[in-house]
Parts: C-alpha cells; sequence; structure tokens
C-alpha cells in the first residue's frame, strides 16, 4: 500500500505563484474560496485556511482575511487573522456585501443622504420607518375611540 502524499505537496500543486495574488487551481465553492480534504480532520478545509496552517503551523483560531479581497488567493502575505464582525465590516466597506449594493429599499424608497438611517452598522429607510409609526399610531388611536 502506498503512502498518503503530504497536505502541504497537495496543496502545492493547487497554487499559481505570480507576483500579487496566488489564485487557487482547483476545486472552489460557491464563493470561490479554493477547498481541499485534510485527512487529519476528515473534512474539506477552505484553501486560505490551509495556507495559514501551513504558514504558521497552527489551524486559525478566527476567520482568515483577505487583503487582496481576492478569494481564490491564498498569499500569505494578503491574508490575516479576524473576527467574523471585522470580516463582515470589510465586505461591507469594499461594497460585497449583496445589501451594501441596494439602491432603493424593498418598496422603493431611495437609499439616499435624506431617506438614510444608520443604527448599528445597519442602513434603514426613513420612509418606511415613518409608515410604520404612523400605523402604530393610527392603531392606538382607534383603540382610544373604542374605550370611551
Amino acid at each position: 500500500m502506498t503512502k498518503p502524499t503530504p497536505l502541504y505537496l497537495r496543496f502545492w500543486t493547487k497554487v499559481s505563484i505570480k507576483d500579487g495574488c496566488w489564485p487557487w487551481k482547483a476545486g472552489v465553492n460557491q464563493w470561490g474560496y479554493g477547498r481541499i480534504w485534510v485527512r487529519e480532520l476528515q473534512s474539506a478545509v477552505a484553501a486560505p485556511r490551509v495556507m495559514w496552517f501551513l504558514r504558521h503551523g497552527e489551524w486559525p483560531k478566527l476567520d482568515v482575511l483577505h487583503s487582496c479581497d481576492n478569494p481564490p488567493c491564498v498569499n500569505p502575505a494578503h491574508l490575516s487573522e479576524g473576527t467574523a464582525q471585522e470580516n463582515g465590516l470589510q465586505c461591507v466597506a469594499r461594497g460585497r456585501h449583496p445589501h451594501a449594493r441596494k439602491t432603493h429599499c424593498r418598496y422603493g424608497h431611495p437609499f439616499d443622504s435624506e431617506n438614510t438611517y444608520i443604527s448599528r452598522g445597519r442602513r434603514y429607510c426613513r420612509a418606511c420607518l415613518k409608515a410604520v409609526y404612523e400605523r402604530k399610531q393610527h392603531g392606538r388611536a382607534s383603540q382610544n375611540n373604542r374605550s370611551g
């Protein structure tokens, strides 16, 4: 029986080393991040996490973030460890979050400086908030009329 090929050898055969980003040449998930089977973990693992392991000798405790904003890249100079919240904030700041690209609320009101209210990093439509407030006030008025 042949000895299994070590992870680092399987990994490096799937990387294209270039100036700047080092793209992953093998299978990727729906978001474009490389995947490789890790026998020791009995699981497919994201290629940037495997690169972190190969570079630092331990699995990352947090998420692995890309400074280059290029999902297939595994260049260790472009990778850093960070929280899920930091990853989400980078995603929004760079315009990659699906909701960050929306220019209007679900009812067609524009997300502009006058109509947008931001709380805890989330955008809200002022016109919709006003409509909800008015519906609540209208409901209270009709309840007050019945009780008298």
